[in-house]
């Protein structure tokens, strides 16, 4: 019976999951980021949403079930369901202010009401997780000023957010979490195809370098790529390193 009970639990788990999603789905469209953010931070905050009954006992039923795995699995998703609307829409001047409702004094804050601390403790946890630290880095390639207190080098942001971009393409990610990796490649992509080939089409102009490589280096690959011919990757690789020497 135990199985039969565990499955029951799950599929409780799965409702209130899809509620919770749905309502953001619809909001989010619906809505002004201001509204969102307010609605956003009264459920996974305070557990108080006077307009969305259903949603709140929703997640009321999330912390009843006492699976903080599958809480923070949810709290994560919805951010990225309203990241992905607000960068289509324009509105990513709405992501600091949603990354900021995590705010440590109000997480550590009790109540009188036992859901309401273990909610706060399960966001609070979330915040300290890897999870939420790659959730801020993710939002930094739309929003810089989130990833200035990581004091990681522009030349290591770029390729931390390839890094990233990777592991969201992971079939274990939501939906979300995959259609903001695509988009992040293509942008990224495009974004150093166009400063490189401005970069190196102002030949001894001051104009920034995207690679990080320097004109030296730009230079000599420059050369072996129109070296190349009929030679291996190899060969090429080989001269490439005999011209470094």
């Amino acid at each position: 019976m135990y199985w039969v009970e565990e499955r029951l639990r799950q599929g409780s788990v799965d409702t209130s999951q899809r509620i919770i999603y749905d309502f953001f789905l619809d909001t989010v469209k619906r809505s002004a980021p201001s509204r969102v953010l307010k609605d956003f931070q009264s459920l996974f905050l305070f557990l108080d949403l006077p307009h969305g009954q259903r949603v709140q006992q929703s997640v009321e039923d999330l912390v009843a079930s006492y699976n903080e795995q599958e809480f923070r699995y949810t709290l994560q998703r919805c951010c990225y369901i309203l990241i992905n609307n607000w960068t289509v829409s324009g509105h990513t001047d709405s992501i600091v202010p949603l990354i900021n409702l995590f705010s440590p004094s109000l997480l550590r804050k009790t109540t009188s009401s036992l859901k309401v601390n273990t909610l706060r403790c399960w966001v609070h946890n979330f915040v300290k997780s890897d999870a939420f630290q790659s959730l801020r880095l993710f939002c930094s390639h739309h929003v810089p000023e989130l990833f200035a207190d990581l004091h990681i080098a522009p030349w290591s942001r770029r390729f931390s957010i390839y890094f990233l971009a990777a592991q969201y393409s992971s079939a274990q990610s939501s939906l979300e979490q995959r259609q903001a990796a695509a988009a992040l490649v293509r942008q990224i992509k495009h974004e150093f195809r166009q400063n490189l080939a401005l970069f190196t089409a102002r030949h001894g102009e001051r104009a920034i370098d995207p690679t990080g490589l320097g004109r030296q280096t730009l230079e000599l690959v420059q050369q072996m790529l129109e070296w190349r011919g009929d030679h291996s990757y190899q060969a090429i690789a080989e001269q490439f390193f005999r011209s470094g020497q």
